[in-house]
Formats: structure tokens, C-alpha cells, sequence
């Protein structure tokens, strides 16, 4: 993720499957983990877009 926030990436999410868990990077701002969420939102940099994760295979979620 340091390497995509060095490209000027504004946001990404990093699943983790494992300990179900998403870390959350925003542009200037800290990362923010949340545990074992139903799914997570794109806002405000893909305004409206939402990820379900229980529709991933293999994340189990």
C-alpha cells in the first residue's frame, strides 16, 4: 500500500481473508482498520460505490 500512496493513489482497500479485516487508505490521512465488516464503502472517492464481502469468494466474511 506505501507504494501505491507514493503514486498518488487517494484510496485503497487491503482485505485480509485471514483475520477479517479491511485497512482502509485514504490520501493524508491515517489508515483505519475495521474488523469483520459486511462490506465497505468507495465514498467519497467513488462516490456510491459499495463492496460486499460476503459476495467475494474466499474471503468469508
Amino acid at each position: 500500500m506505501r507504494e501505491y500512496a507514493d503514486n498518488q493513489v487517494l484510496f485503497g482497500w487491503l482485505i485480509d481473508p485471514f483475520e477479517r479485516r479491511v485497512h482502509v487508505y485514504r490520501a493524508g490521512q491515517a489508515p483505519v482498520v475495521v474488523d469483520k465488516p459486511k462490506g465497505v464503502s468507495g465514498d467519497p472517492v467513488l462516490r456510491g460505490f459499495k463492496l460486499p464481502l460476503r459476495d467475494i469468494r474466499g474471503v468469508g466474511f
